[in-house]
């Protein structure tokens, strides 16, 4: 995870399961927030995604949504995870971009 200005990138590498959601649990609330407008994650490194990592996943995006009013953007992600998240709504939730790049020129650099 890094800072870029009022973007914060997250890059979740592997198995995105109970363990890994637990980490981005901790790291979200442990986190200065404040002055990020965009989080972005770039599924790039993820190879697949279970149950409970999608339910962590999507109690942070609502979280961050709803306490620190911040646009949710995704990208590079692989046909399985877009599969998972489009059951789940998260799709609905954040806007979904082939690059980090892309997502930069749609949501305006904020």
């Amino acid at each position: 995870m890094h800072r870029d200005g009022s973007w914060l990138i997250v890059t979740p590498a592997g198995y995105l399961n109970d363990q890994a959601g637990a980490t981005l649990n901790t790291v979200f609330k442990t986190s200065d927030l404040s002055g990020i407008k965009v989080v972005l994650f770039d599924f790039g490194e993820t190879v697949i995604v279970n149950s409970q990592g999608i339910a962590c996943l999507l109690d942070n995006c609502d979280a961050l949504i709803e306490e620190h009013q911040v646009k949710i953007a995704f990208c590079r992600m692989p046909q399985l995870v877009k599969e998972a998240f489009s059951l789940v709504g998260l799709l609905e939730m954040a806007s979904t971009h082939g690059t980090e790049q892309e997502a930069r020129s749609a949501l305006g650099h904020v």
